[in-house]
């Protein structure tokens, strides 16, 4: 286990230690096999999101909390490197669709086109940004 007494500095409160428990619960039960790459990533992304680790990671405001960002990359990539890059590429999108409004979804799907187009993605993880893309646009059709 690694040392948590950062959780005490002062900017992170009791959402924040209690979102670190449920993420580190989640990165203890990962079983990653290493043997394909591709499937353990879309497994692990299943994973990850059935469990909640990939939902929004808003504060109970509604506003996007970058500390809940941070903890849930330091643990994953603590527990296993994939996990940690599976998750990135969730975060990754969901910042873009964050930063720009529907009404702007031409920014942000210029934004997640060139997050799929970064050249050390591995196929899944642009499956990921793609689906991620496609749900934004079905959401402005309906």
């Amino acid at each position: 286990m690694s040392d948590r007494t950062y959780l005490n500095w002062p900017f992170f409160d009791d959402r924040h230690r209690e979102w670190s428990e449920k993420v580190e619960e989640v990165a203890k039960g990962l079983r990653v096999d290493h043997s394909d790459v591709d499937a353990a990533c879309q497994n692990l992304v299943q994973t990850l999101g059935q469990s909640g680790v990939l939902g929004p990671t808003s504060s109970d405001t509604g506003k996007f909390d970058v500390r809940k960002l941070c903890l849930a990359r330091d643990i994953l990539a603590r527990h296993d490197g994939l996990a940690d890059a599976s998750d990135a590429v969730k975060k990754m999108v969901q910042d873009a669709l964050l930063a720009y409004s529907k009404q702007d979804f031409k920014g942000s799907s210029s934004i997640i086109n060139a997050i799929c187009n970064l050249p050390d993605l591995s196929d899944p993880q642009r499956q990921t940004a793609s689906r991620c893309l496609l749900t934004v646009n079905d959401e402005l059709v309906k």
